[in-house]
């Protein structure tokens, strides 16, 4: 490759500097396939030796079909700020297979062993995914956003996914649990931001940003949805991943209370 540096200085000049030639070799795709080989480790474990585990694939590829509409979508934002949304989505993305494919491991036990399970799987996935995705290899400011975003999602993510299983009162109701999750969503983003945005606001001695704290709310909601619906849509459609996320988050059926049929009256002879 020959790079030429250009510039116009008037009448000073040649414009066109001396041609260097400079050796371009393209970057390995390996590290980017990191991701979609630890999701096909995962489905060798003995409890994923099924067909059904193989639909994991479905919720991973509608991630990727979200990612792609939304970079045409919203293309009137800042191509970096963009990226990193769509980063993090990935993350997310891959960090839910995770939990997924390994919820039922350490979901029906203790509750507060299953949030930790989700968490530390989710996070785990999560940071190698945005890592191995970085196209330099230093850590830019850009790289720290997003990590720093990904924390965020993880956590809400997390305690949204436990606490939605909580208010269900261990009862599997798909339409109730996915409206405890998006209200969870907005609700523990706003929980855990508020104390960083009073906190600059007294040492600036300026009234707190509420505008961009709502803003920064329904961002952190909309890229944790992009990520779980999905995994959500597979979980309610399918009997496999449904038995999954009741595992996950303790959920019992969603029948009825049984009822005892009567005692056949005797009959004399």
């Amino acid at each position: 490759m020959r790079i030429v540096a250009v510039d116009d200085l008037g009448g000073l000049g040649t414009k066109e500097g001396a041609g260097v030639l400079y050796a371009w070799v393209p970057p390995s795709p390996i590290p980017l396939l990191l991701p979609w080989l630890g999701v096909l480790l995962l489905l060798l474990l003995k409890a994923n030796r099924s067909a059904q585990a193989w639909l994991v694939w479905l919720a991973l590829l509608a991630v990727l079909a979200i990612q792609i509409a939304a970079r045409r979508v919203l293309d009137f934002l800042p191509s970096e700020l963009l990226e990193m949304f769509l980063d993090v989505i990935g993350a997310l993305a891959f960090g839910l297979a995770a939990v997924w494919l390994t919820g039922q491991a350490y979901g029906p036990r203790h509750r507060l062993l299953g949030f930790l399970g989700i968490l530390g799987i989710m996070a785990g996935f999560g940071v190698v995914t945005l890592a191995v995705g970085q196209t330099s290899g230093s850590v830019s400011e850009e790289a720290l956003r997003a990590g720093v975003l990904l924390a965020f999602s993880v956590l809400a993510v997390s305690i949204a996914l436990s606490l939605g299983g909580l208010c269900c009162r261990r009862r599997y109701r798909p339409a109730t649990l996915f409206q405890w999750l998006m209200l969870w969503l907005l609700v523990i983003p706003l929980v855990l931001s508020s104390p960083f945005f009073v906190l600059a606001a007294v040492v600036s001695g300026e009234a707190a940003p509420w505008g961009e704290l709502l803003l920064g709310t329904l961002v952190f909601a909309g890229v944790s949805l992009a990520a779980l619906t999905p995994f959500l849509v597979l979980s309610f459609a399918h009997p496999f991943f449904r038995r999954r996320l009741q595992e996950l988050l303790r959920l019992g059926g969603n029948e009825g209370p049984s009822v005892t049929a009567p005692a056949p009256i005797p009959v004399a002879e």
